[in-house]
């Protein structure tokens, strides 16, 4: 587990310490609370004081308030000058604290394995990035505009009621002590019934995503209102867990009315009315008393009101760190290295691999690849080719064996250079929502606009994108919906030429292209990598022939290894392959 996610107070304490000077300034700032709820009643007690003595003599009064007026007026312009200067370190804190957060917790949900996104709904995971992200600064400005200047408000409170009369100070400190209990009790089973509606509304909007994402499916198979028959069930799971946690609130509500009416709606309105009756309170003390008193009622229930709240934010950031406690399947060593990669062979040296106890794959299985070598993988579906490669980019860590590159265990090296030596052209293609040139460059940063466009010529997409609305500067939606699938396809092997890296691997590259355009990009692709190893997965013989070996996969062995023609006569189990796809072509 890392550090840092190790609990909620850890990982926000982790990120508040940069910023710890601007939010103990907002603190400071806030003290305008304990000014506006005991320091103007007091002001106004002196005025009462001054109005009491002049009942009788009320000629030249202005002169003898101008004290008490001018300290009341300043205490409120103070209060408005503190407001303000929370309010400007509030835009200049918030901001950036949400920013560090956010790029931490993306950065580090890219660090899981490949495996690890295929099964979480990327809404969840979106969701739990913004929850974590505005969670935690909710907290803090919970913390620092609401339950401290509650608390030090209160803290006052209790000083100079006592300072007035100790009866007073202590109604006030036995219902703070009620309160805090109350709080205490509450807080455990409010935070275990709000982290249970966080979960439900987290896999309520993973669902709700789901369909969104997958809408073009509805719209051919779902019977009129499937999908939302189909959401009844998460939907029925929050409702439940959302009114378990608002009765529970109710509750709490309930018992801290009764506090106030018993305490400062009955007993302390009955202590001032009597010790006033014994004269030992003056009016302005009776006016401090219940105006402060009632300021701090009405803090209180401002605190009451939020504190749900607060603990529903802890209760939607614990849900989601749960997610960044996970350890990454996948690291860099401590002293990786850098790869080297200057021939490109490649080895397979005992390696066994599984996907659980259950469901293995390879068992001590050994290959090597000559540099500049063109080898085709063959087999049917799950038979192990697609794990092959993913072995090969250290998307999984094998549980037994090396794989080489020049020499070089991976796992020794960093997984970015790893990467960056080997181009992938896969066949399920997506893009970003970004501009054709965007996407194309992704391959290559730094590669200039000419060099992206003969990269486009060499994947036969610079024709369609020069007759688009904006050429390369059209967007192409999410996950390039607006593209036909050749059309993405085209883009991702421009993508994958742009990189020119010396390992290229090409996963079904051209399934989504007529026969034409197929033959003139193979033509493309045999000039670009005629000094590369080049690993491909393809069924059509037209592409398995022009390989220089094929690995025949089965129940994640390699069965057969050669050439097209001589597994022909070879291995029964590849020619029945290649005759089923005959007969069936025509």
């Amino acid at each position: 587990m890392h550090p840092i996610t190790k609990n909620l107070k850890s990982f926000i304490l982790h990120f508040v310490a940069p910023f710890k000077w601007h939010f103990i300034s907002m603190a400071c700032f806030r003290v305008c609370f304990v000014l506006d709820n005991l320091v103007v009643p007091y002001a106004f007690k002196i005025l009462v004081t001054r109005l009491t003595a002049l009942d009788k003599n009320r000629t030249d009064s202005w002169i003898k308030l101008a004290g008490p007026l001018i300290l009341l007026l300043g205490i409120i312009g103070l209060i408005e000058v503190l407001f303000r200067l929370f309010d400007y370190m509030k835009v200049k804190t918030i901001p950036g604290f949400e920013a560090k957060v956010r790029t931490w917790i993306v950065r580090r949900l890219q660090g899981y394995s490949y495996q690890f996104f295929t099964a979480h709904f990327s809404g969840d995971l979106v969701k739990r990035i913004n929850d974590l992200t505005d969670g935690i600064s909710q907290v803090m400005m919970m913390i620092i505009s609401s339950f401290l200047p509650t608390f030090c408000t209160m803290l006052v409170g209790v000083i100079s009621f006592a300072y007035i009369h100790p009866i007073f100070g202590g109604v006030l400190m036995v219902w703070l002590i009620l309160h805090t209990a109350t709080y205490f009790f509450a807080s455990k089973k409010c935070s275990r019934v709000i982290a249970l509606h966080a979960e439900k509304v987290s896999q309520l909007s993973g669902s709700i995503v789901d369909g969104f994402t997958n809408i073009l499916s509805i719209k051919l198979f779902a019977p009129k209102n499937q999908e939302i028959t189909h959401l009844l069930a998460p939907q029925a799971a929050e409702k439940e867990a959302h009114k378990k946690a608002l009765r529970l609130i109710m509750r709490l509500h309930f018992i801290i009315s009764g506090l106030s009416m018993g305490f400062m709606g009955i007993g302390m309105i009955a202590y001032v009315i009597y010790y006033w009756q014994l004269g030992k309170l003056s009016i302005a003390d009776v006016t401090y008393i219940f105006y402060a008193g009632n300021n701090m009622c009405n803090l209180v229930w401002v605190s009451v009101a939020e504190f749900p709240d607060f603990l529903e934010e802890i209760g939607y950031c614990q849900q989601a760190l749960k997610l960044l406690q996970k350890e990454h399947a996948v690291l860099d060593a401590s002293n990786a290295s850098v790869l080297k990669c200057h021939s490109a062979a490649i080895a397979f040296q005992n390696v066994s691999f599984s996907y659980g106890a259950d469901n293995p794959i390879f068992q001590n299985q050994t290959i090597a690849i000559a540099p500049g070598e063109k080898v085709g993988l063959v087999g049917l579906s799950g038979s192990g080719k697609t794990t092959f490669i993913h072995l090969l980019l250290r998307f999984f860590e094998p549980d037994e064996g090396v794989i080489t590159i020049d020499g070089q265990d991976i796992s020794t090296v960093t997984q970015a250079s790893l990467r960056a030596a080997i181009s992938v052209i896969p066949q399920d293609t997506t893009l970003f929502h970004a501009s054709i040139l965007e996407n194309i460059r992704y391959g290559r940063r730094d590669a200039t606009d000419d060099e992206v466009m003969d990269a486009a010529k060499k994947a036969k997409c610079h024709e369609f994108i020069i007759h688009l609305s904006k050429g390369y500067y059209t967007l192409v939606g999410e996950r390039g919906s607006t593209l036909s699938g050749g059309q993405r396809q085209r883009i991702a092997i421009a993508r994958a030429i742009l990189k020119n890296a010396p390992i290229f691997i090409l996963d079904e590259a051209t399934s989504a292209l007529d026969a034409v355009t197929e033959n003139e990009i193979q033509e493309s692709l045999a000039t670009i990598m005629v000094d590369k190893t080049v690993i491909t997965i393809a069924h059509r013989l037209t592409v398995l022939a022009a390989m220089d070996r094929l690995l025949v996969f089965n129940s994640g062995k390699i069965i057969a290894n050669g050439p097209h023609k001589m597994l022909l006569k070879t291995s029964p189990f590849y020619a029945n392959m290649c005759r089923l796809q005959f007969d069936g072509a025509l």
